[in-house]
């Protein structure tokens, strides 16, 4: 039986990678360091997953802060009016 070739895994992961299938991808890597430690595909694997992780984490903060922005500017606008209010008439 032929034994597996680990470029075809590292080939694929990085197409995968660029497809943005970052699971797949990092699966295709491991499978390549599995077979050939040389190839250096368990560091290409560790910087998916370390930008995924970025990217979520960026994105988690980011939806706080516009959280807190939103709630600043609904707690800005008045919820009543003191006084009369007054539109100016259009002469017929």
């Amino acid at each position: 039986m032929k034994e597996p070739n680990p470029d075809l895994f590292f080939n694929r992961a990085t197409i995968l990678e660029y497809l943005e299938r970052y699971g797949e991808a990092v699966r295709d890597y491991n499978s390549a360091h599995a077979i050939d430690q040389n190839l250096n595909a368990s560091a290409k694997a560790g910087a998916i997953i370390d930008f995924v992780v970025q990217t979520c984490n960026l994105v988690q903060s980011r939806k706080a802060s516009n959280a807190k922005k939103h709630g600043d500017l609904a707690r800005s606008i008045p919820t009543h009016i003191d006084g009369e209010l007054r539109f100016p008439m259009s002469e017929e």
